[in-house]
């Protein structure tokens, strides 16, 4: 009988993990499925080895048991002491109530035994697939399992067609992620294997995993996996995206996703294909940066801000902004001061990335140009401000004091009155203009505003009028910001935006004019 049930993994803390150090707050919420990304060497798999090693199966339950001494292994170089991890969790004891228990628990290794002991994990199905299961089955068998045997053998095994509803539903998936029609799907034993292999039938041909491609073996595994295990699961898989097309990649994420929502499983991915964030809808993602020596989490990155910590810069100011409203008025602000030729703007998702941006800017790139724009309806006051940038840029010295205050001097925020956020503000300050005073072209999208009278979110009014409104979001957008700017409100809301920007564009002059200079010096 399960012990645990309704599980959900909350949060991991790494004090210290290999490479990973000081990293918090990595997040598994909202959603059951959660991408983990960052550059190679960042620590991605190593929260996926102790995550596997959080738990102790489930009695009665398809699971497996992983210990962290599996993937830290005490060597002449490393005996892995002042490791320290925690989890938080909730459950329901099935022996108790039905709340939802909240907890934690702190993993680590300062002699030469890890606590806390295994029987004192917590209880949960957990289950890993590793980069070792994209290994085809063939060069396991030539290379590793009979790495001595000389010359061709021959191997037996028999063969039993699967047609459960959970088979037939990893069938039909596969056939989905790779747009191929299998139309059956086997299993296969070979005397004195463990393991359990896979058969398809796809266009009157029938064939086994030793035939199988790589990428095409590790999609059953991940699938038959997902679709094997129980209520509240935890899926761990290190790398989803090898050997797999981008398009075959979508479709698994698309799949997994779906199944997790169903049974309440939870499913944690590393990654390196950017391109799941062309649709971060229902999954969380979460981008490890370092900044200095620390380890930093970035929630929801957009593809721009992960192009501008992978790459380089084209223009002479980058302007970060939280969304594509505040891109729009940015780039109307920089218009109005002839400015837009020079800015970038890139969008950077949660308000919280918005120290680790900066803060990796300070540390890295001390002489780079860039403005970081919150949207003001939250960390308002400079203390709370001072709070998150501690906690991006650590330590007590005289540099790290400094680099607090660099990356401080680049954050501004539109100005709205507390308890309102800026949709909400937008909306408020529009549809306080009369008619006469709104322009012909602009009647449409005010009417629509007008009939908008309330949302469930806040933060959804722009989005709403899209019911009233028949026009791209961008084109809403702008329109919005072009009717904003009428407003007696408008002035004061990008003051500080606006103040910041014209000094920039003060300097650049100023530097446009020394360049200018030294060209008819040259000549």
């Amino acid at each position: 009988m399960p012990r645990y049930t309704k599980q959900k993994l909350k949060t991991i803390d790494v004090t210290k993990l290999k490479g990973i150090e000081n990293l918090q707050g990595v997040s598994f919420n909202p959603h059951n499925v959660t991408a983990i990304l960052g550059a190679n060497c960042i620590g991605k798999s190593s929260l996926l080895h102790a995550l596997a090693s959080c738990y102790q199966p489930q009695d009665g339950e398809l699971s497996e048991d992983h210990r962290i001494s599996e993937y830290l292994k005490p060597n002449p170089h490393a005996l892995w002491r002042g490791t320290e991890y925690k989890i938080t969790y909730e459950y329901r004891d099935r022996g108790g109530s039905e709340e939802i228990i909240p907890d934690d628990k702190v993993f680590s290794k300062n002699s030469d035994r890890w606590k806390p002991r295994y029987d004192r994990r917590p209880y949960r199905s957990v289950f890993y697939i590793g980069i070792h299961t994209t290994l085809p089955l063939l060069e396991y068998i030539n290379f590793i399992k009979n790495k001595s045997a000389v010359g061709s053998q021959r191997i037996r095994y028999t063969t039993e067609e699967q047609t459960s509803e959970i088979f037939q539903a990893v069938r039909q998936k596969a056939s989905y992620i790779f747009n191929r029609n299998y139309s059956n799907i086997y299993t296969h034993e070979i005397s004195g294997w463990s393991e359990m292999l896979f058969g398809l039938a796809c266009d009157n041909m029938t064939y086994s995993q030793i035939s199988m491609g790589a990428g095409e073996q590790r999609v059953l595994k991940i699938l038959t996996t997902v679709f094997r295990a129980p209520e509240y699961a935890l899926i761990l898989i290190d790398e989803l995206d090898l050997l797999l097309h981008d398009d075959a990649f979508q479709r698994i994420v698309e799949v997994i996703r779906d199944r997790a929502s169903q049974k309440n499983i939870q499913v944690v991915f590393t990654t390196h294909r950017e391109s799941v964030l062309r649709n971060p809808q229902h999954l969380n993602i979460r981008y490890l940066k370092k900044v200095g020596s620390d380890t930093k989490v970035l929630n929801q990155v957009t593809p721009d801000a992960l192009l501008q910590l992978t790459g380089t810069l084209d223009k002479s100011l980058t302007v970060y902004v939280e969304d594509g409203l505040s891109e729009r008025i940015v780039k109307k602000v920089s218009q109005s001061i002839n400015i837009s030729k020079h800015i970038k703007v890139v969008q950077f998702g949660a308000a919280q990335n918005i120290f680790v941006m900066a803060g990796s800017t300070a540390i890295e790139h001390p002489e780079k140009d860039a403005v970081f724009v919150l949207d003001g309806d939250v960390y308002r006051g400079s203390s709370d401000k001072e709070t998150q940038m501690n906690s991006a840029i650590t330590g007590r010295s005289e540099v790290a004091r400094n680099q607090r205050e660099r990356a401080l001097e680049m954050i501004f925020q539109y100005n709205i009155p507390e308890s309102l956020n800026p949709e909400q503000y937008i909306k408020e300050s529009i549809v306080k203009l009369t008619a006469e005073q709104v322009p012909p072209h602009l009647k449409e999208i005010y009417t629509a505003l007008s009939n908008v009278h309330a949302v469930l979110d806040k933060h959804n009014y722009i989005n709403a009028i899209m019911h009233y409104y028949d026009e791209p979001q961008n084109i809403i957008i702008k329109d919005v910001v072009d009717l904003f700017s009428l407003t007696p409100q408008w002035l004061s809301f990008i003051s500080n935006v606006k103040a910041e920007l014209e000094r920039k564009a003060e300097q650049l002059a100023l530097g446009i004019e020394e360049s200018q200079l030294e060209v008819q010096v040259e000549l």
